[in-house]
């Protein structure tokens, strides 16, 4: 909910680049991966804060059914973050416990 309400926040700051959709085609094998190249084509930062209509390709790249109403942006963000901070995807490091 935090996440959620500072997005908002920057939309809100954001001028004009906040009004545009931001699509993402992400496969669900390769969610982290097809999220880190969609950032890395990304013109400016402004971007980044921009709302998403998310489709989800299943293994053999066709579009999974759905339109996205909130409930695929949330279950990306979910997702993506959960792989981006899993210690195999190397990101970040481990303390010892």
């Amino acid at each position: 909910m935090a996440f959620t309400q500072h997005l908002t926040f920057l939309r809100e700051h954001a001028g004009k680049t906040a009004a545009a959709t931001w699509r993402l085609d992400v496969h669900r094998c390769s969610l982290v991966e097809d999220m880190l190249a969609h950032f890395g084509k990304l013109k400016h930062r402004g971007q980044l804060w921009r709302g998403t209509d998310v489709c989800f390709l299943d293994e053999l790249g066709q579009r999974e059914e759905g339109m996205d109403q909130g409930g695929l942006s949330r279950e990306l963000h979910a997702k993506f973050w959960e792989g981006v901070v899993h210690p195999a995807s190397g990101l970040f490091e481990q303390a010892d416990r």
